[in-house]
């Protein structure tokens, strides 16, 4: 059953004002795995990266009795630019998808994240045509860090609802093995950004046959990377499973 897309987030403890501390974790999981998940369930690596982040988080929060009853939603950017389209400019859109955290079951959570993330991708198509995409070209580095400074300083991000909880970005890497001055390059972890009103930002990019998780948090908002971290890894593992037990289910005709 589709929900119905939620207007405003629920509140977390990613939905602060952030300091100057940062925590930071890095994990990498097989690709090969993911793609086998996403073949047999019909959704996209990038549903099947948000539901193990949805698996995770819900685990992180309960263990710290901060689960919301509505699920958490993250912001996705998204690439707006057509095949064949070289112009040097950015094309950039972003979505914002429910993650499932209100769910146990890991292939409930992710059927629901397909679900929200077509949705989420309509709109956004939509939209496309009237929304900045390029904004180096409005000014944005200049006016952003001002605005953004004023926000922290107020410390509204404490007080004001949000509209998501967190960023997921997935990213496209080399299928090739990489190097440097002779030494071969085993992972390529991201380091992204929190902001004021969203301490954590989980990016991810696939290298080789792997997709390498960096976790880049406020030191306040999550002092336990690591256990997060190591949370990913069991989420996906959950998924993994429970994909096969239900590929076996449909395999017997019960």
């Amino acid at each position: 059953m589709v929900e119905n897309a939620q207007l405003l987030a629920p509140r977390s403890p990613f939905n602060v004002t952030i300091t100057a501390g940062r925590t930071y974790a890095a994990r990498s999981l097989p690709l090969s795995d993911a793609k086998a998940i996403a073949k047999a369930t019909g959704a996209k690596i990038n549903d099947i990266v948000m539901a193990v982040c949805g698996g995770a988080l819900r685990s992180y929060l309960r263990q710290k009795k901060a689960l919301p009853k509505k699920p958490l939603v993250a912001f996705v950017p998204i690439s707006m630019r057509e095949l064949g389209n070289t112009e040097i400019r950015n094309q950039v859109f972003g979505m914002n998808c429910a993650i499932g955290t209100h769910l146990a079951d890991p292939v409930e959570r992710l059927k629901s994240i397909v679900e929200a993330s077509s949705r989420s991708k309509t709109i956004a198509g939509m939209t496309k045509d009237v929304a900045p995409k390029d904004f180096s070209l409005l000014g944005a580095p200049l006016l952003l860090p001002g605005l953004m400074s004023l926000y922290g300083r107020l410390g509204l991000a404490d007080v004001l609802p949000q509209t998501v909880n967190l960023t997921i970005s997935n990213n496209m890497g080399p299928p090739v093995a990489l190097y440097c001055a002779g030494a071969k390059v085993t992972a390529l972890y991201p380091v992204s950004i929190p902001v004021h009103g969203i301490a954590l930002n989980i990016t991810v990019q696939s290298y080789q046959n792997a997709l390498d998780f960096g976790v880049t948090c406020d030191a306040r908002a999550v002092p336990d990377p690591d256990h997060l971290g190591d949370l990913l890894g069991q989420a996906f593992d959950d998924l993994k499973a429970a994909t096969a037990k239900l590929a076996a289910t449909r395999a017997s005709g019960a």
